[in-house]
């Protein structure tokens, strides 16, 4: 029985769906949570732009963290998940890389972090090379990934 015959018993629980629709979305539409779920890697290659944060948020509620938060969160969960893998992600690697040029110093600092996390040589390497960092919340992260 399909949702459209089912009725909510008078007083009772609404019906549960029993069919699922089976749509995909296309190449052309920008994949949106709960959808094609995005890997971590491509839900920060996405903010790392205005123009791929526009296509990817544009009329959801994930707009409410602005495009840094978003950039941010992202970065704290792939510098989560990557801190416990024997060899971290070439891909994930470079997208953090990406994201220490990043305008806004909380995606930077962030990203830093992540990297720290990662500890891979690729990893260390590039925030060794942003030493000299000017804002001082991203060099307080690089500072504390050096020392280790």
């Amino acid at each position: 029985m399909g949702v459209e015959a089912a009725a909510a018993p008078s007083g009772g629980n609404p019906p549960r769906r029993t069919e699922l629709p089976n749509e995909r979305v296309s190449a052309e539409t920008p994949p949106r949570p709960g959808t094609d779920a995005p890997s971590l890697v491509d839900l920060l290659r996405m903010p790392l732009s205005e123009e791929g944060w526009e296509a990817f948020s544009g009329g959801s509620a994930i707009r409410r963290a602005g495009r840094e938060g978003f950039a941010r969160n992202v970065c704290v969960a792939l510098g989560n998940w990557l801190a416990g893998e024997e060899e971290a992600s070439s891909e994930a690697v470079a997208v953090l890389v990406e994201a220490l040029s990043d305008s806004e110093p909380l995606v930077r600092g962030h990203a830093a972090l992540a990297l720290d996390r990662i500890g891979s040589s690729e990893a260390n390497e590039a925030n060794e090379a942003m030493e000299g960092e000017g804002n001082p919340f991203v060099g307080e992260e690089l500072a504390a990934a050096l020392a280790l």
